[in-house]
């Protein structure tokens, strides 16, 4: 089946961002709780399938250094990274499913999951996605389609590549805000452990060098300027993982967005609906929100019906 998708887009560069006040989640929503503890869960089991056996992947990964070794240096551009896992276990032949907007489903959706944070594990916590050479995407890649019986889609490969990238960085701002600012309560498998004793891909050089940047005097401004910001946003989204393209579709499959044209402020409009797991219904939380809400809707209905057109 043809699909639409420029696998280019992967390519484009995005810095990896510094800790953001804005990520933090809600520790008073009822299913921010559930979803700490899933992926506290999670996180369990990516460290036992890092104490796991793993393949060694030489990935060329390109040096700061021309003229440095292969595998020597551990920090940005380092010429050796770990590759995928064997840490699935033994699950038989996993054949996974995506829905009509090309979402993961089925019965080895969660195991696609782990995947995908196993994978992301495999990069250097001094590095940032931009630098991550194309042949380690190419492998962890290609290890998932062996794993899963996939096809070269670009587009799945794509969605693949950039849930790796967010899970890399979601990471990072994990160890920073559990083991370097202490905003973030512990799981008990991390009180009294540094970062390196606890997941098996983070050598100790390498902790210490990601301890110092995110304690330098620029790093501190930014998480300052980032909180803030966080502080003063009084209508914050709630998209959850996704960006607004993503989130669109999502709307307009469900039949949420309010018109077949695409603008902005129905984005807007609909990012501030947050969606109730159980019942499936969206509704927005804060009443100066929802005010806000409600009369961009009015506004939006008197705009139509001026630009009716007469007979």
């Amino acid at each position: 089946m043809a699909r639409n998708g420029d696998e280019s887009d992967e390519e484009t560069p995005e810095k990896d961002k510094d800790y953001d006040a804005l990520n933090e989640k809600d520790q008073g929503e009822p299913e921010d709780i559930a979803n700490d503890e899933y992926l506290r869960r999670l996180d369990e089991f990516e460290e036992l399938a890092d104490a796991a056996a793993l393949l060694g992947v030489d990935t060329n990964h390109p040096t700061e250094e021309s003229g440095s070794k292969k595998g020597k240096g551990r920090g940005r551009g380092s010429g050796k990274a770990r590759g995928p896992t064997k840490g699935l276990g033994k699950t038989g032949p996993m054949f996974l499913q995506f829905d009509s907007l090309l979402r993961p489903s089925g019965k080895w959706r969660l195991k696609y999951g782990q995947q995908i944070g196993l994978c992301s594990r495999k990069l250097n916590i001094n590095w940032d996605w931009p630098s991550v050479s194309q042949g380690l995407r190419s492998k962890l890649w290609e290890d998932t389609m062996a794993r899963f019986h996939l096809e070269d889609d670009p587009v799945i490969k794509k969605n693949f590549l950039s849930s790796v990238a967010k899970r890399f960085r979601d990471f990072k701002g994990k160890l920073v805000s559990g083991h370097i600012i202490f905003t973030r309560k512990l799981s008990k498998n991390e009180v009294n452990r540094q970062p390196y004793e606890i997941w098996k891909n983070i050598q100790r050089e390498d902790w210490e060098t990601f301890k110092k940047s995110k304690t330098s005097d620029i790093a501190v401004l930014k998480r300052q300027k980032a909180q803030k910001s966080a502080k003063s946003n009084d209508n914050p989204h709630h998209l959850g993982q996704y960006n607004y393209e993503d989130a669109r579709k999502i709307w307009i499959h469900e039949g949420f967005y309010p018109n077949s044209e695409q603008n902005r402020g129905d984005d807007w409009y609909c990012s501030m609906h947050k969606k109730d797991k159980k019942t499936g219904k969206r509704s927005i939380p804060k009443p100066k929100t929802k005010a806000i809400a409600d009369k961009y809707v009015s506004n939006s209905i008197l705009v139509i019906f001026y630009m009716r057109p007469t007979r």
